[in-house]
């Protein structure tokens, strides 16, 4: 288990570099660094007695819950609870709208797509990814959108554009 652990955690720093560094910390903090105690702390479990002279009593009880509790003080958390409660209806609700408008353009044969960007939503890229449409039909993200909802073209509204969240729409 300590392998397979270790071998993740080398596989992640590799992939890390190429990772925005918001998604790069949030992966160590909420995924990598609590896996860890928790193969630290199944350990401490099978082998108590070998250990139970080294660590206090209280730290093998209240440990996890002294980790959440210094984790929700640093802001990624905050942010996370804030795109949840306050980005990600407005998100869902004009994903689900745009799903609607390629799937009724593949129906009725129509080839170049134009849809309204994300509006009304400030991505703290907790949960919401920057992958986003873009004004160029040859983008990465537009050609494979594209592909996978078998249109020739998609494209952002430039017009609407200007009333799109900068840090959503940033190239």
């Amino acid at each position: 288990m300590l392998v397979s652990y270790g071998l993740s955690m080398l596989l992640f720093i590799g992939v890390m570099k190429q990772m925005p560094p918001d998604r790069a910390i949030n992966g160590l903090l909420l995924f990598l660094f609590p896996a860890g105690l928790l193969v630290i702390w199944a350990g401490l479990a099978y082998h108590a007695r070998s250990v139970s002279w080294q660590l206090p009593n209280w730290l093998l009880r209240w440990g996890p819950v002294v980790y959440i509790g210094a984790f929700s003080w640093i802001g990624i958390p905050r942010r996370a609870w804030q795109e949840l409660l306050f980005s990600a209806p407005a998100y869902d609700q004009q994903l689900l709208a745009r799903e609607a408008q390629l799937q009724s353009a593949w129906s009725k044969g129509i080839e170049d797509v134009v849809v309204k960007p994300i509006i009304g939503v400030k991505p703290h890229r907790v949960l919401i990814t920057e992958w986003e449409l873009t004004t160029d039909p040859g983008h990465y993200i537009n050609s494979e959108t594209a592909l996978y909802f078998d249109v020739k073209s998609i494209v952002i509204d430039k017009k609407l554009l200007p009333q799109a969240h900068p840090d959503f729409h940033y190239y």
